[in-house]
């Protein structure tokens, strides 16, 4: 009876491990910089697990030129598709570190497809329009 039992644990702890194993495997972790003329985003990271997107609060928006800008929209997009949008002000400072970060439901990356920033803002009064296109395989920075 002993043996039965043992057997069943023993199969239970492997399946489990097996189970974690497998979950794990499905986990992202995409890492950049983008660089405008004006604006840098620096250590943006996406992380794509279970269908969901997670964008930690560790990423940085860095004014490069003593230019007047202002009325900042930058946009993500995945497949043509909206993700999430930022809006905000320089003001007087040139770099705004972000404290909130994003969950994003529905949504699970494939590394052969590509996501875009685009960036629209005033420079000294007249509108500039800036698009950056990455592959998620050139970002990987762990995962499948």
């Amino acid at each position: 009876m002993k043996k039965i039992y043992l057997s069943l644990v023993l199969f239970a702890l492997v399946i489990s491990i097996f189970l974690f194993i497998q979950s794990k495997k499905d986990l992202s972790i995409y890492q950049t910089d983008v660089h405008f003329s004006d604006i840098h985003i620096l250590d943006f990271t996406l992380v794509n697990a279970d269908n969901k997107l997670y964008i930690p609060p560790n990423y940085k928006f860095k004014k490069i030129l003593d230019n007047n800008i202002k009325d900042i929209k930058i946009e993500l997009l995945y497949n043509d598709q909206h993700i999430n949008a930022w809006v905000f002000q320089f003001d007087h400072q040139n770099l705004i570190e972000q404290d909130s970060d994003f969950i994003i439901d529905n949504v699970t990356f494939d590394r052969d497809d590509s996501i875009a920033f685009k960036v629209a803002y005033l420079r000294d009064g007249e509108e500039v329009n800036l698009v950056d296109e990455m592959r998620l395989a050139e970002i990987l920075h762990l995962g499948n």
